[in-house]
């Protein structure tokens, strides 16, 4: 009798451990409202061995999009779509976890969730447990192959140029034209021609490897009258001396750029002329009377001119003259220089080095590090 009761007083002491080990511990109760296409979360730590017991329950009946539960990091341990409540689902743990409890609002108003999350410790020794959660930093390594390549040597190629090296630069002047000559008169009974072109023709320069000639500017002065010479010597003065060019004539002057006027006749007692400078064509339509293109025109006793544009420093020129005296025939006097640039050379043998690289493939690995934060548990 006394064995019996001893043994019923063992089984009602190790049933009531157990019972007390199985009740249930509130995690979380509250009400969660849910935005219009919006999802909230809610996130526990549990021990290994605990019993999920979860129930949600919207507030007006109406349905929700979803309601999941997963282990973190991604496993899914409950899922329900469209409802609108969840009686005391029971999760099993296996390993102590954070895990997540989602809740997803797919309608275009506000949800309103009552939610309780209990757990059931397996023992009295994970009674006690922490169900908060931290961030923890953990450090993902992946490993990339590359091919890079590497310099393994060089080839060095030795090779002679012929350069030409400039020796010297000077600037030459040229007499062109120094010339009278006399304009008839147009008359009144025996009619002649009134009209005279006096060319100027540019020198036509030779080019070697060893000497180059261009030039660089022309000028031409004109002077009606029998005095016209004597007038145009008063433009004499000192000596010029630029870029090697020494001179001393006021034509020359003024094409190079250091006189800028000229003294021409006054024409008290002399006729005027009209005048232009042109070229072939231009000369063939001034003696047929056709209008035609001309670099300088006027009407006068004198004029003077420079002319620097490349396009105007090669070919003949020609000074167009038409005397307007019905009388009496004039004498002109034309004078035209030009400034040459004279560039000497020598040819040498530059010698060149060509040093070429050699590559080589070599495959390489590269690590990288990428730091991430994770939910773990408190405990």
């Amino acid at each position: 009798m006394m064995r019996n009761t001893f043994v019923l007083l063992l089984f009602l002491l190790f049933g009531s451990l157990a019972l007390s080990a199985q009740n249930p511990i509130l995690v979380y109760e509250g009400t969660v409202k849910i935005k219009p296409m919006q999802e909230e979360n809610l996130y526990f730590g549990f021990a290994a061995g605990d019993q999920i017991v979860v129930r949600l329950t919207e507030t007006s009946g109406k349905e929700i999009k979803e309601f999941s539960v997963v282990e973190l990091p991604n496993s899914q341990r409950c899922q329900e779509i469209d409802v609108s409540s969840v009686k005391d689902r029971h999760i099993a743990v296996g390993q102590k976890a954070v895990y997540q409890f989602a809740i997803k609002n797919g309608s275009v108003t506000n949800r309103v969730c009552e939610v309780r999350i209990q757990r059931v410790p397996r023992s009295e020794e994970t009674a006690d447990f922490n169900t908060g959660w931290k961030w923890q930093t953990v450090y993902d390594t992946t490993y990339t192959t590359y091919t890079q390549d590497s310099i393994v040597g060089y080839d060095t190629l030795s090779s002679k140029k012929v350069a030409r090296d400039l020796v010297s630069s000077e600037l030459k002047e040229y007499s062109l034209l120094d010339k009278t000559v006399s304009v008839k008169a147009r008359g009144i009974i025996k009619h002649e021609i009134p009209k005279m072109c006096v060319p100027i023709t540019l020198p036509n320069l030779e080019n070697t490897e060893t000497c180059k000639q261009e030039i660089v500017a022309w000028a031409y002065w004109m002077g009606v009258g029998p005095s016209a010479d004597n007038i145009f010597s008063r433009n004499k003065g000192t000596l010029v001396n630029l870029s090697g060019l020494v001179t001393a004539n006021p034509l020359a002057k003024l094409a190079i750029g250091v006189a800028t006027a000229l003294i021409i006749p006054d024409g008290k007692k002399i006729d005027p002329v009209w005048y232009a400078v042109t070229d072939e064509a231009g000369k063939a339509a001034f003696m047929e009377d056709e209008d035609f293109h001309a670099l300088d025109y006027g009407r006068g006793k004198g004029s003077y001119s420079r002319f620097s544009d490349p396009e105007q420093c090669q070919g003949p020129y020609y000074v167009c003259i038409k005397n307007e005296n019905l009388h009496n025939s004039v004498d002109v006097t034309v004078k035209a220089v030009a400034i040459v640039k004279v560039e000497t050379y020598k040819e040498k043998d530059h010698e060149r080095t060509k040093t070429t690289p050699h590559y080589t493939s070599i495959d390489k690995t590269r690590m990288e590090v990428t730091p991430r934060q994770i939910r773990v548990t408190v405990e």
